[in-house]
């Protein structure tokens, strides 16, 4: 993951965190979800591809693409690069 991408999701796990202490006086663990519905619990991954699709289409994109196509493509254009996979998170 590009240094780049890190540094928001760094500020994103903070405001879940926050979030979390503010509404149900939880702490987020390492093995927490990354994306939530408003009620805390886990986004339904068909949610995340639906909304993905519709990004598609409005931008006239191949319909085929997959999320986890981008993340094997990312990977592999971070990798060409020499950018280090390490984000740091703990």
């Amino acid at each position: 993951m590009s240094k780049e991408m890190c540094q928001p999701l760094k500020a994103w796990r903070k405001e879940c965190e926050w979030d979390r202490q503010q509404t149900a006086n939880e702490k987020v663990s390492e093995d927490d979800y990354l994306f939530r519905q408003p009620n805390g619990k886990p986004m339904c991954p068909s949610t995340f591809t639906y909304r993905f699709k519709l990004i598609l289409k409005a931008n006239n994109l191949p319909l085929d693409l997959s999320v986890h196509s981008l993340r094997h493509t990312n990977a592999s254009l971070l990798i060409s690069q020499g950018v280090d996979s390490g984000c740091g998170y703990n």
